[in-house]
Formats: structure tokens, C-alpha cells, sequence
């Protein structure tokens, strides 16, 4: 048997923004995941690297949980080979970014990501307003408070949907989704 690396943090925050590029649903399977990046890119990954990009992007796994570096993984022979790491391709986009952040360990949004996300095409304000709120409950209460709104001013107008509590960019997002 061949030993096979186990992916790394860097290729597991590449595939979970390319997985949100394409708009494959974050509770989709690892094997379903990568079915959808082989059919939209023509290169699909294993099911071990798009089942941890999966759990990222429901926030069941935050990318400093993946070992990073663990003992190589046998493989069975016959079973095809995987390229080395070359430079990615995909710069992981700003939300991806923010989850390696170490100041926004152990934030109270984890695994909450619905509520946080920018103005969805076609939601009224109304719904959307309710969702600010129900975020800033969670805010209100979440150890990271203070570090989020400091993220959030770094990132200026790239700080898209909530953060600590308010809504970033809402009017630029309102007239994007128009």
C-alpha cells in the first residue's frame, strides 16, 4: 500500500470557498460535494477534503481543528494518485478568510451561518431585518464581540452580511440583489 496525505488546512479552506462559489448547499455529502466540483471544473477532490470543507461551511468544524500534519494514510493499490499541492488556484474569498482569524475563535455565530449572511436575492427587508435581530441576540452574548466589530472595520466594504451584530454593507448589498 502507498501512503496518502491527509489534505491540508490550506486545501480544505480552497475547497470549501470553491464549494461556495459554485452553490453547492452546505449539507450535501462529501461524495455528492465532490461529484458537483468533477461535474462544474472537471477535478473533483476526495471525499475526506470535501467532507471537512463541507463540515467548515456548517461551521461543525473550524479549520484549526485539521490536524496539520498527521501520520500519511494507506493507500489500496489500483486506487488513483494524488497530485501534489500545486499553488492553489482559488484565493478563498473574505467569509472563508474569516474563519481562520484567530480572534474569532470560540465566536457564538459558529455553526449559525444563516443568520449572518448577506441579504439573500429577492428577501424582504422585513425578513431580512428579523434575521439582523436574531443575529444581534447571538452577538449579544458571544466572547468575541468586541474582536468582530474590530474585523469587521479591517475589512471596511468587504465586510459583507452581519457582523458583531450589525449588518455591513447593507445597502450596496440591497441594490446588488435588487
Amino acid at each position: 500500500m502507498t501512503a496518502v496525505q491527509p489534505p491540508t488546512r490550506e486545501q480544505v479552506a480552497d475547497t470549501a470557498a470553491v464549494l461556495a462559489q459554485l452553490g453547492v448547499p452546505s449539507g450535501f455529502s462529501a461524495s455528492a460535494a465532490s461529484k458537483v466540483m468533477r461535474q462544474q471544473l472537471g477535478r473533483g477532490v476526495g471525499t475526506t477534503r470535501a467532507g471537512w470543507a463541507q463540515k467548515v461551511r456548517r461551521g461543525a468544524m473550524a479549520l484549526h481543528d485539521i490536524p496539520a500534519a498527521s501520520a500519511p494514510q494507506a493507500r489500496e493499490p489500483g486506487a488513483p494518485r494524488s497530485q501534489p499541492h500545486q499553488h492553489s488556484l482559488f484565493k478563498p474569498p473574505l467569509p472563508i478568510e474569516s474563519l481562520i482569524d484567530e480572534r474569532l475563535v470560540g465566536a457564538a455565530c459558529r455553526g449559525h451561518h444563516e443568520l449572518f449572511d448577506p441579504p439573500r436575492h429577492g428577501e424582504r427587508d422585513e425578513r431580512f431585518e428579523l434575521r439582523v435581530a436574531e443575529a444581534a441576540e447571538l452577538c449579544a452574548q458571544c466572547p468575541v464581540l468586541a474582536a468582530c466589530d474590530d474585523a469587521a472595520r479591517e475589512l471596511g466594504r468587504r465586510a459583507y452580511g452581519i457582523w458583531a451584530g450589525k449588518a455591513r454593507n447593507q445597502s450596496v448589498q440591497r441594490k446588488a440583489t435588487v
